[in-house]
């Protein structure tokens, strides 16, 4: 991204800020990518309309407080950032349970580290060239070790698309965000 890419996005983060955490909270003023471990609260399912006026219900993230006793907003995940995440949570935590009773399992406390990537270019049209940034899960301190999660996306009508495999590595206790230069990532 360019320079002004990056201060156009934040700047838009902190006059158009929502309920929800963006791409944007990842990118550090020099352009770089960060990456964050947040401990997770509880989740829950929510109808969002998307861009074509359907509803679909997606997975809403709470996380507890951090060390510095910050509250982080809550993440909408997609399909395929839902299905990473219940990939590394189901082999430690068991199936989701969100329940007051203490004897199911539960995924709270776990944690996830997230970083931002470039998902897609866009090629045509006015706005060619311009980058899109998504949150992706990146892994956990949580799981035993490094992992691959097939990940089984559907279209149009139900129809299977073919699967592919997402890498998680097991990723260090936390601490302070770690940076990375765009460029590394591509």
């Amino acid at each position: 991204m360019s320079m002004s890419e990056v201060q156009q996005a934040l700047h838009y983060k902190e006059v158009g800020r929502g309920n929800y955490q963006t791409a944007e909270d990842y990118l550090a003023p020099d352009g770089s990518y960060r990456s964050m471990t947040l401990t997770l609260d509880y989740v829950e399912l929510r109808d969002f309309e998307n861009d074509k006026g359907k509803h679909e219900k997606k997975a809403v993230l709470h996380f507890q407080p951090t060390r510095s006793g910050k509250q982080p907003l809550p993440m909408v995940l997609g399909k395929e950032a839902w299905q990473t995440v219940a990939g590394m949570a189901v082999p430690v935590r068991g199936e989701l349970v969100n329940n007051p009773d203490p004897k199911g399992p539960s995924w709270r406390g776990f944690r996830i580290t997230f970083s931002c990537e470039v998902y897609r270019t866009i090629t045509k049209g006015h706005e060619a060239g311009t980058k899109l940034l998504g949150i992706r899960p990146k892994g956990s301190p949580d799981i035993p070790a490094d992992m691959s999660i097939t990940i089984q996306l559907f279209g149009e009508g139900g129809k299977k698309r073919k699967p592919f495999t997402r890498r998680v590595t097991r990723t260090p206790n936390g601490g302070p965000p770690t940076s990375r230069s765009p460029k590394e990532h591509q």
